[in-house]
């Protein structure tokens, strides 16, 4: 399928539902992955993202966050991205030191402890990767982490190198808990 799609029927909505059933007081986050390569971001996220190299190789839909009466459940604005181009190619995927391994939850991965960013000019500072273990993840670079942490809601930034920890195990709570040895702290 072409990205953007240019047949009517595969194009993303302008406006989307996120419909919580249980009884909520109210929803606050700031990035949230929703799975085939869509994020659900807060407005200040969404600018972080373009002010910091995200480009046009998503499309952008409002979102309401509501509960099964349609009662906003806060008063933020979201936007859910849906992502067709990929950042892949700047990355070195080194196979020297690729590891293959089974998950928590089931079936296999390829992850790549020493990922690195090849050399190249650019002012990005966030990155959005197609490669299964790493598609449900927003990449940094180092420059911009403290931003995150001090602009946005409860971040879990992990190193590269720890990586391999975090995916194999995100599912077992008891050798991930909520607030884990692996998370970057400042």
């Amino acid at each position: 399928m072409d990205f953007p799609p240019k047949d009517v029927k595969y194009k993303f909505p302008d406006r989307l539902y996120l419909v919580f059933k249980k009884k909520m007081k109210a929803i606050l986050f700031d990035y949230c992955e929703f799975g085939s390569n869509v994020k659900l971001v807060s407005n200040d996220f969404y600018k972080f993202m373009l002010d910091n190299g995200l480009d046009n190789g998503f499309e952008v839909a409002d979102i309401d966050i509501v509960n099964k009466k349609n009662e906003a459940l806060t008063n933020r604005k979201y936007y859910a991205l849906r992502f067709g181009d990929f950042d892949d190619e700047l990355f070195d995927f080194s196979d020297k030191t690729k590891q293959r391994g089974k998950h928590t939850f089931g079936g296999s991965y390829v992850i790549f402890p020493d990922l690195k960013l090849q050399d190249y000019n650019s002012t990005k500072n966030i990155f959005v990767l197609k490669s299964p273990a790493y598609n449900n993840s927003i990449i940094f670079k180092a420059t911009v982490i403290e931003r995150v942490f001090n602009d946005f809601y409860s971040p879990e930034i992990y190193k590269v190198s720890d990586f391999p920890a975090i995916y194999a195990n995100q599912y077992d709570e008891e050798l991930l808990p909520l607030d884990n040895k692996y998370k970057v702290k400042m």
